[in-house]
């Protein structure tokens, strides 16, 4: 009897050391991440999509499925911004000429534009649900949702901003195909656009006063999104 007590006594020690032990990796872990997210993510400006090396990565310990939630987002940004890419290499026009010359290419760039942005609230409500269903302690919690926060700012403004973004382009559009369409009473004299009908004059500049207002519109968005992405 005495032996078996001892036994048990041996046992619950020893269950107790573990306790003690997994207790200590979990708090060095949850440390870990709380760490990489205020210095690699929270302290910077603008939004960092931080990978962790692999020795990073290790001290996470199983918080690693947790920061996957985020790095998974990016992967999934990237699958649905791939269509985006062309608009890198959309030239800057230098006259009305270049716009109406460029319709073609604009059109395209918008959409794929719409594409890569109707993609947009599907990717953040999946996101949304993994990170909902994380089980975290409450110091961990505070700063994971700062990150989170963070790195979802910018394709939930993308998403909210594209009827502003749409009616920037569909306004250029709209102006290139006016000019088209009456290009015999319309013609170029270097920069300056000639226009001969007066009552094609009065239309061309309400749509022209309409595509302004509409860019101006974009260029507070586009600020915006730079604030949100870059920290200025």
């Amino acid at each position: 009897m005495q032996f078996i007590q001892k036994f048990a006594a041996g046992i619950a020690l020893a269950f107790l050391v573990f306790n003690l032990v997994a207790c200590g990796d979990e708090a060095a872990e949850r440390k870990a991440l709380i760490d990489f997210l205020q210095t690699r993510i929270i302290a910077k400006p603008g939004v960092h999509f931080a990978v962790p090396s692999d020795v990073e990565r290790k001290s996470f310990g199983a918080y690693a499925a947790h920061y996957d939630v985020i790095l998974n987002f990016r992967t999934d940004l990237d699958a649905a911004g791939a269509s985006m890419r062309g608009i890198a290499s959309l030239r800057q026009p230098a006259s009305l000429q270049d716009v109406i010359e460029m319709r073609d290419t604009i059109a395209k760039v918008r959409g794929d534009m719409e594409k890569a942005i109707t993609a947009l609230p599907a990717e953040i409500a999946k996101a949304e649900a993994a990170r909902a269903a994380l089980k975290q302690p409450d110091d961990l919690k505070s700063v994971y949702d700062q990150a989170f926060a963070r790195v979802m700012a910018p394709a939930h403004a993308f998403a909210d901003g594209w009827p502003v973004i749409d009616a920037a382009f569909r306004a250029i559009l709209d102006f290139d195909d006016f000019v088209k369409a009456h290009k015999d009473a319309i013609s170029f004299r270097g920069p300056q656009m000639v226009v001969s009908d007066p009552a094609i004059q009065a239309q061309l500049q309400a749509k022209s006063a309409d595509a302004a207002a509409k860019g101006k519109a974009l260029a507070e968005l586009q600020q915006k999104l730079k604030v949100l992405l870059y920290g200025t």
